[in-house]
């Protein structure tokens, strides 16, 4: 499992970057749900560290769109605001035993949680981490993601971006293979950002050494956690289109990405569940 080549631990891991981002966050929330807690780990606390198996919340500190394949807990929802003073005032404390209630129903299955965006109801943006790691026990994954993309490839941070949120032992980096050899105005999200801290111009194309650049450029705004690169969506299909193997191009790109940064860095393919650490 993709989760396990990853060592991701209970706590907080932040997602940021671009290509695919949210395909891996539900590829890990799929691993990680239902997965028995160790008897070690049990203990005789609040309702939420009385649970037989760990909690999966996948969560944003931007915004996210609302997910159709698991249980939202939605804090602008009128039947969960309902009989808070506050109103839909995510923050608030009042909030919380719903939302332990909320956890408790969903024992097993991976749940979002989130605010309806006033502006576009498709979407959820941030509810406090504090108040959810509160809500919950130490046997809770929290999956967060930390930027947007616009759906390009490859990514660039302004100022403001990524949000880590407080608290966050581990951060990934998620970049889109198909991204490397294409012109960087049309693969990187922010592309002057890119060309600027890479030293090139916005029509040379993506290479692991002006992806390097600025990863090492931006590292200090991804906090002080375990730190890992995915190179994802790298894999190709046989001739027949039955089997699946991760496409040496892609290998090679990411072994130069991990030469030039020294980071822990691994290719694979989220959709498909699969991975390979390079370095």
């Amino acid at each position: 499992m993709i989760a396990d080549i990853l060592d991701i631990k209970p706590g907080i891991t932040a997602f940021t970057g671009s290509g695919g981002k949210t395909s891996l966050i539900k590829r890990l929330a799929a691993e990680l749900t239902g997965k028995a807690i160790p008897d070690d780990r049990k203990t005789a606390g609040d309702a939420a560290e009385r649970l037989q198996y760990n909690n999966v919340i996948v969560c944003t500190t931007t915004h996210i769109m609302r997910p159709a394949d698991m249980p939202v807990f939605d804090a602008a929802d009128p039947d969960i605001s309902k009989d808070i003073d506050c109103g839909a005032q995510a923050g608030s404390q009042e909030v919380r035993p719903k939302l332990l209630a909320f956890l408790s129903e969903n024992t097993g299955l991976a749940v979002c949680v989130g605010v309806t965006d006033p502006e576009n109801p498709a979407k959820l943006v941030s509810f406090p981490i504090d108040i959810i790691r509160s809500a919950t026990g130490e046997n809770t994954y929290i999956l967060v993601e930390a930027d947007g993309a616009k759906h390009m490839p490859v990514k660039a941070h302004n100022d403001r971006e990524p949000v880590i949120p407080e608290g966050c032992e581990h951060v990934i980096v998620v970049v889109g293979a198909e991204g490397f050899d294409k012109r960087i105005c049309d693969a990187v999200h922010r592309p002057e950002i890119f060309a600027s801290i890479a030293g090139v111009d916005v029509h040379e194309t993506v290479t692991p050494q002006n992806l390097a650049k600025v990863l090492k450029a931006e590292k200090d705004k991804f906090g002080t956690g375990r730190l890992q690169v995915f190179v994802n969506r790298s894999e190709e299909m046989d001739e027949n289109d039955r089997d699946v193997f991760l496409c040496s191009e892609d290998i090679s790109n990411a072994g130069k990405l991990a030469e030039l940064t020294g980071w822990e860095v691994y290719a694979g393919a989220a959709v498909k569940g699969i991975a390979v650490r390079i370095q």
